[in-house]
C-alpha cells in the first residue's frame, strides 16, 4: 500500500524525511505547503519533484490523503513572546482546519510548544472531534529523548478518522465496525526523557542523530548541522529554519507506531 502523505507548515521537510525513514518507497509526498523563502529552497532541492503550495489558503483539492502533518507556526503561543494567541496574525487553525475537513485525511499528526495546552489545545480537539477523528491522549517530548543535545519539549497530537480502520496483515482500509478506538498515548511513546527504545524497527537503518555540540575557540560555535558557525552564507536563516523544525526522529517514532498498527503488528484499543 502506498502512503499519501500532506505536509503542512513543512518548514525544512522533518516531518517528510522522518516519513520515509519509516514508509521508504511506499510514501508518496502530495505536497508541501511552506511560505518561507529559505525554506522553500531547502524543500525544492531534496524533494525537487514534489508540488509546493506558498500559502495554507491554497491547499485544496486533495483527496485519499493517509496522513496529514503540520506544524503550525508555534509564535502565537510560545514563551518567547508576547503570547498573543488567537489574536496574532499567525494563528492559522482556522485555515489549517478548513484543509483538514476537506481533505478527511486517515491520520493526523501535528507538532507545537507545550503552551497550546490551556491556550487552544482543547478547541483544537473538539474541532477534531466534530469531523469524525479519535484524538489521542495528547502527550510531550523533548529532544534529548532521541539524543539531541537539548530538552526542547514539544507537544505531539494524533488522531484518526473513525470512519476507517486498517484490515490487518493486508495493507488496506476497511469501514470500522467495533467502534473501539485502534490508538492511545500509551502506545506511541514513552513522554519522558528517557530514551526511546528498539530505534531500528527490525531491518530499518537508525536514523542519524544529532550527538554534541563543540566549541572550537572564541565565540565561533559550531556543531555537527552543517552550516551553523560564524562567517556561512545565510546563517540566520538556517539557524531560524533549524530551530523552527520538528525533531525528525521523534516524528519517525509515532509514524512507526501507525505503521505497525496498519500492519496489525499492534493490538486496536
Amino acid at each position: 500500500m502506498t502512503w499519501r502523505m500532506l505536509d503542512l507548515f513543512s518548514g525544512i521537510g522533518g516531518f517528510s524525511l522522518a516519513a520515509q525513514w519509516c514508509w521508504g518507497n511506499d510514501l508518496e509526498i502530495v505536497a508541501f505547503c511552506e511560505i518561507d523563502k529559505f525554506c522553500q529552497k531547502v524543500l525544492k532541492k531534496h524533494w525537487p519533484n514534489v508540488p509546493l503550495i506558498e500559502d495554507v489558503r491554497d491547499a485544496k483539492d486533495f483527496d485519499s490523503i493517509n496522513l496529514l502533518t503540520a506544524g503550525a507556526p508555534c509564535q502565537p503561543f510560545s514563551k518567547v513572546g508576547p503570547r498573543k494567541g488567537k489574536q496574532d496574525n499567525r494563528y492559522l487553525w482556522r485555515e489549517m482546519f478548513s484543509v483538514i475537513s476537506e481533505t478527511k485525511s486517515d491520520w493526523l499528526v501535528f507538532e507545537n510548544v507545550p503552551e497550546i495546552d490551556g491556550m487552544v489545545l482543547d478547541e483544537w480537539i473538539i474541532d477534531l472531534e466534530t469531523q469524525n477523528y479519535e484524538v489521542a491522549p495528547p502527550f510531550k517530548i523533548p529532544a534529548c529523548a532521541v539524543n539531541s543535545p537539548q530538552e526542547r519539549y514539544r507537544l505531539w497530537l494524533v488522531a484518526y478518522s473513525k470512519s476507517i480502520r486498517y484490515e490487518h496483515g493486508k495493507g488496506s482500509f476497511k469501514e470500522r465496525t467495533n467502534g473501539q478506538p485502534c490508538i492511545g498515548g500509551s502506545l506511541l511513546c514513552d513522554s519522558t526523557s528517557e530514551r526511546l527504545p528498539d530505534w531500528t524497527g527490525g531491518k530499518m537503518e537508525q536514523p542519524k542523530t544529532i550527538t554534541e555540540f563543540e566549541r572550537p575557540s572564541g565565540r565561533e560555535i559550531e556543531c555537527n548541522f552543517r552550516g551553523m558557525a560564524y562567517g556561512i552564507s545565510r546563517r540566520v536563516d538556517r539557524l531560524k529554519s533549524l530551530g523552527n523544525a520538528i525533531v525528525p526522529q521523534i516524528a519517525f517514532q509515532i509514524f512507526r507506531t501507525i505503521k505497525e498498527i496498519g500492519n496489525g503488528k499492534m493490538p486496536c484499543l
